[in-house]
C-alpha cells in the first residue's frame, strides 16, 4: 500500500472499530504507518476503543526532562487533516446529490452547515477536547519532573510540613485550621514571610485583624519583638528603630496585605486584578468563615464560597489557603487530636480541599503531658495532616512552638 492508502484505511478503522471485525490485517502490511497501525491494533485487541484523540495522544512529540518519549507529532497531525478534509468533501458532495434531486439551494445550505457542524462538535469532542485534557496532564507531570530535577520547589523552613504537601502548588487549595489560640494565623503568617522572602508574591486576607496587627504579628515572628508592646507602644528607642528598619526592608518583599474587602465578589475581582499586576502565586483568607457570600444560611453559604476557592485556584493557577476555625463538637468528647470533620460551617470545605492541616497547641486544651509516654508537651504544638489528595496523609509533624517569636519550629 501507498501512503495515500495507508491513511484511508487507518482513518476508517479510526471512525469506526467495527472495520477490525470485517477484514483481516496486521502490522506488516504498512510500510508508511507500521507504528501506529500496530498501536490501533494492541489496542482494539484489549477490546478498548481507539479514536483519533488516542492517536494523536499516543503518538505526539512526548518528553520527560530531556529525554525524547515519542515523536511522531507530523503523523497524528497528518491523520486529523487527511480525515477531515475528507469528511468535508464527503458531505460537499452529499449536499449537491441533495441539489440534483431537486432539492433547493437553501435547503441544501441549512442542511451543509448542520452536518458540518456535527462534524466540527465530533471532531472536537473526539479530539481537540480530549487530546488537550491529556497533553496538559503531560505537561503537569513532565513540569512537576523537571521542577524536582531542578530543585525547583519553593520549601519553607518548615521542610517536613512542606514535603508532606508538595510546596504551594498552583491549583491547590489548602486547609488550615484550628481552635482559637492553637496558633493557625501565626503558622500561615510564618509560612508567607518565609516564601515572600524567597520572591514568591504572597496575597493575604486578612479578615480578623488589621493590617497594622497583622504585620505587628509578622514582625514577632521575624524579629522576636513582642505583639503586645509593638500594640501597646511599650518599646525602647533602639527596638522602635530596629522595626522601622525592618518595616522598609518588608516594604521590599512581594507581600500584599489587604484588611478593607470582606464580600467575596470584590475579594475575587481584587484577587484576579493582582495577579495580573503583580504575579501573586499564593493567596491565603484568614479565615474563610468571616467571608461574605450569598446563601441562605451558613452551611449554604460555606459550601458555595468553598468550591468558589477552589475554582479560584484552578483557574488562575494558584495556590490558595483558607485559614479555617473548628466547629463547636470538635470540643466534645475531650480528644486530643483533630479530624477534617471538624471544619467548621460545611462538609463541603472538607470536601473540596486538596490538602488539611491543624497546629495542635496541646497547653491550649490543658494536656500538659503524653498520657501514654509521660512526655512534657509543654511548648509543643505538633501539625496534624488529616488530608493530602497528593501524597501522605494522617501525619503527625512534632513541633515546638517558640513563643518569644510566635513561631512554630519542627523538631527533628
Amino acid at each position: 500500500m501507498n501512503q495515500k492508502k495507508e491513511l484511508l484505511l487507518l482513518q476508517t478503522i479510526l471512525d469506526d472499530n467495527s472495520w477490525l471485525e470485517e477484514v483481516t490485517l496486521n502490522a506488516n502490511m504498512f510500510k508508511v504507518y507500521p507504528e501506529v497501525a500496530q498501536f490501533i491494533f494492541n489496542k482494539y485487541a484489549d477490546n478498548k476503543e481507539v479514536s483519533f484523540a488516542d492517536v494523536m495522544f499516543n503518538f505526539e512529540n512526548i518528553q520527560l526532562g530531556s529525554e525524547v518519549v515519542a515523536d511522531f507529532v507530523g503523523i497524528a497531525e497528518d491523520f486529523i487533516s487527511e480525515y477531515r478534509r475528507d469528511e468535508e468533501v464527503l458531505y460537499l458532495k452529499a449536499t449537491l446529490d441533495m441539489i440534483e434531486k431537486g432539492s433547493g439551494v437553501e435547503e441544501a445550505r441549512i442542511a451543509l452547515e448542520k452536518k458540518q457542524v456535527e462534524l466540527d462538535g465530533g471532531f472536537n469532542t473526539d479530539v481537540t477536547y480530549r487530546y488537550s485534557q491529556f497533553r496538559t496532564y503531560i505537561d503537569d507531570i513532565n513540569n512537576n519532573y523537571t521542577i524536582r530535577e531542578e530543585g525547583g520547589v519553593v520549601m519553607t523552613e518548615l521542610t517536613k510540613f512542606n514535603k508532606i504537601m508538595g510546596g504551594y502548588r498552583e491549583g491547590r487549595f489548602n486547609v488550615i485550621a484550628a481552635r482559637p489560640g492553637m496558633g493557625k494565623t501565626s503558622l500561615m503568617i510564618q509560612e508567607a514571610y518565609d516564601l515572600v522572602r524567597q520572591g514568591v508574591p504572597v496575597l493575604f486576607y486578612s479578615l480578623e485583624m488589621t493590617a497594622t496587627e497583622l504585620i505587628a504579628k509578622l514582625a514577632n515572628i521575624a524579629t522576636g519583638i513582642s505583639y503586645k508592646r509593638q500594640i501597646s507602644g511599650e518599646m525602647s528607642k533602639d527596638e522602635l528603630e530596629f522595626l522601622t528598619k525592618f518595616s522598609s526592608e518588608l516594604y521590599e518583599l512581594p507581600l500584599f496585605i489587604v484588611d478593607n474587602k470582606n464580600k467575596w465578589y470584590q475579594i475575587k475581582d481584587d484577587v484576579q486584578r493582582k495577579i495580573r499586576k503583580y504575579g501573586i502565586k499564593v493567596v491565603v483568607f484568614d479565615y474563610v468563615q468571616l467571608i461574605n457570600m450569598p446563601g441562605a444560611n451558613t452551611l449554604e453559604q460555606i459550601s458555595q464560597l468553598s468550591t468558589e476557592i477552589k475554582r479560584l485556584a484552578l483557574n488562575n493557577k494558584i495556590c490558595c489557603v483558607g485559614i479555617s476555625q473548628m466547629s463547636r463538637d470538635s470540643d466534645k468528647g475531650g480528644r486530643s487530636f483533630p479530624k477534617s470533620s471538624d471544619l467548621r460551617g460545611s462538609g463541603q470545605l472538607e470536601q473540596d480541599a486538596d490538602f488539611i492541616a491543624f497546629p495542635w497547641r496541646y497547653e491550649a486544651i490543658d494536656i500538659l503531658e503524653d498520657p501514654a509516654t509521660g512526655e512534657s508537651l509543654v511548648n509543643r504544638t505538633d501539625i496534624y495532616i488529616t488530608k493530602n489528595r497528593h501524597g501522605d496523609s494522617f501525619k503527625k509533624i512534632p513541633c515546638d512552638y517558640d513563643f518569644q517569636r510566635s513561631r512554630i519550629q519542627e523538631i527533628n
